[in-house]
C-alpha cells in the first residue's frame, strides 16, 4: 500500500507502507519513498486520482495547486510537475 501525507514543510511524501517491520521499537510507518518539492507555504491538502492510480494533486496555502505523475521505470522513479 502507498500513501501520500503533507504538511506545513512545505513537502508532500509518497510512503510505501509495505516496508514496515515489524517488531522493532520506535519503528512507525513505512520508508518514504519520493518528496515532491514545489510548493511555497504549507501543503494544504494531498488527493491521489480516482481513475489514474499514479498521479497525484496538491493544494497549498500559496494558493497553487500541483499535479504529479508518478511513474516507475526500472525501479526507479520519475516526476513531472504540472503547475496550475
Amino acid at each position: 500500500m502507498v500513501l501520500a501525507s503533507a504538511g506545513v514543510d512545505k513537502v508532500a511524501k509518497v510512503w510505501d507502507c509495505r516496508m514496515v517491520k515489524t517488531g522493532e521499537v520506535g519503528q512507525v510507518g513505512g520508508i518514504c519513498e519520493t518528496q515532491l518539492l514545489g510548493h511555497e507555504y504549507a501543503v494544504r491538502k494531498v488527493q491521489w486520482s480516482p481513475h489514474r492510480p499514479d498521479v497525484l494533486a496538491t493544494a497549498s496555502y500559496d494558493m497553487t495547486c500541483r499535479v504529479y505523475v508518478y511513474l516507475l521505470f526500472f525501479k526507479s522513479s520519475i516526476l513531472l510537475t504540472l503547475a496550475m
